[in-house]
């Protein structure tokens, strides 16, 4: 194999490793519970990091990947390559940087990603609750699954026939507010982002 083909398939192992570090946080915030172990494991040790410090998880995943490809690329003669795959690391990191946490944690394309991997799991049930609700007369449909949660932050995915989560918290019609009583939508500690059509992921507190 030439010298050229091994420096490319050296320089695209970073962003390799970044890709599988993004499908994994995806994965963690997808999975029930496991978001809450995760945090469990890792934030006693961001923690005790001052404010001026919290970069350095990210300089630490930058250095492993550089760290990891200059292994396996030591068979590479010359020292010019180790820059350029030490430059593939370091924008391989600010690459995961920005899919886990721009423009916020909360809007990521990571966390964007994992609520329709949460909805491409759920939706089957949620349709089934759907019809349900029209056999039994009850229109305009509003199906509420919960999905994950810590004591009393939760999340899920709702059905809402009627399009009222759309509005602003509060704005809902008595009929909407009666239908969503005694649920996790009673009330205004809850926010709601369309996915499409009728169908909204929702947080609450």
């Amino acid at each position: 194999m030439s010298l050229h083909a091994d420096t490319t398939r050296e320089l695209l192992v970073a962003p390799a490793i970044a890709l599988g570090l993004c499908v994994i946080w995806i994965l963690i915030l997808a999975i029930p519970g496991a978001l809450l172990l995760f945090l469990m494991l890792v934030v006693p040790v961001l923690v005790v990091l001052p404010p001026s410090l919290e970069v350095l998880p990210w300089l630490a995943i930058g250095l492993a990947m550089a760290v990891v490809v200059d292994v396996l690329g030591r068979r590479l003669q010359r020292r010019r390559f180790r820059w350029s795959v030490c430059g593939s690391a370091l924008a391989s990191t600010a690459m995961l940087a920005l899919l886990v946490s721009y423009p916020s944690a909360r809007d990521s394309a990571a966390t964007t990603a994992s609520r329709w991997v949460d909805f491409a799991f759920y939706r089957r049930d949620l349709d089934a609750q759907v019809r349900e609700q029209h056999r039994s007369g009850q229109s305009p449909a509003l199906v509420v699954i919960t999905i994950d949660g810590f004591i009393t932050i939760v999340h899920g995915i709702a059905y809402d026939e009627s399009g009222e989560m759309a509005l602003p918290v509060g704005r809902q019609s008595e009929r909407w507010r009666a239908a969503a009583a005694g649920g996790e939508l009673d009330g205004d500690t809850w926010s709601a982002t369309r996915l499409y059509g009728n169908y909204f992921w929702w947080d609450a507190q």
